[in-house]
């Protein structure tokens, strides 16, 4: 699989959108389906295992806080077939 910066910065932006709909079905597409993800939640230990991480984000999205989350100025870096994004988020305008 070869990555680039603009289907990287799609699926953060996918990502961004399932979060702000809370939409597990969406989010369940953006994660890779392979059990070697990690995830870690602002103030949670760091999870581990596609089950586990799916299972946080349910009971996020149980949770009636507020998800309103703006992205600004997304950087994608691209290092042959991984990448990660950097980003602002402005939390609740």
């Amino acid at each position: 699989m070869s990555l680039d910066s603009e289907t990287v910065l799609f699926a953060n932006e996918a990502f961004y959108q399932a979060f702000v709909e809370r939409d597990i079905d969406a989010m369940d597409k953006v994660w890779s389906s392979s059990d070697s993800v990690t995830c870690i939640h602002s103030g949670w230990v760091v999870l581990n295992g596609r089950e586990r991480v799916m299972q946080s984000w349910a009971a996020i999205f149980r949770n009636d806080g507020d998800a309103n989350v703006t992205v600004h100025a997304p950087r994608a870096y691209v290092m042959g077939d991984a990448a990660y994004v950097l980003c602002y988020e402005e939390l609740g305008g």
